[in-house]
């Protein structure tokens, strides 16, 4: 009876490892299924995208990939915010700058603190528009990378293996036990 317990589990075994091998080879067939990008045109096997039929093809079929899109999307426009805000503040730093050095190097009768608070106060004001530039560079670089390459979050998701269960016969102190591992 133990011997024919036995034979029938390793004869079920192998028929369970033959399916997961089936299931493995099938999954390799579905890797056509990856998205290229080749400058702004997707690539899904044989079929070419534009960017907004693949923003709608990651945004029904794969919602990491989607996610990554906008989280990106979201810190790229920051970025280009910072940037034009940045920009912004800067010139009128220089200006109020400029306004206070000629106040107080062309008018000898009248130099007064107020144009040196001017001068300050537009240095103060330059040196927030230029931090405001500096922080909207990482903020574009990240967002870019994550904008375009979102693809790559799909082709990750997709390739992603499933945890196969597979069964099998292991030595133990009581003689032999089956082992699942997964």
């Amino acid at each position: 009876m133990r011997k024919l317990f036995v034979v029938l589990c390793v004869v079920l075994l192998s028929a369970v490892n033959l399916y997961a091998e089936d299931n493995a080879v099938s999954a390799e067939v579905s890797n056509s299924s990856l998205i290229t990008k080749v400058d702004d045109t997707y690539l899904l096997g044989d079929k070419t995208m534009t960017k907004a039929e693949y923003l709608d093809f990651i945004k029904t079929n794969c919602a990491e990939a989607w996610e990554s899109y906008q989280k990106g999307n979201k810190l790229w426009k920051a970025g280009w915010g910072l940037l034009g805000s940045g920009i912004g503040v800067f010139v009128a730093g220089t200006s109020v700058y400029c306004v206070g050095a000629y106040d107080f190097f062309h008018q000898n009768k009248t130099r007064t603190p107020y144009n040196q608070t001017m001068m300050a106060n537009g240095v103060i004001v330059m040196c927030v528009g230029s931090a405001l530039m500096t922080g909207s560079i990482p903020c574009l670089v990240v967002g870019g990378i994550k904008r375009n390459n979102s693809h790559e979050v799909y082709n990750e998701v997709i390739t992603r293996s499933t945890t196969a269960v597979t069964f099998g016969l292991q030595p133990s102190s009581n003689g032999l036990a089956m082992v699942m591992q997964f």
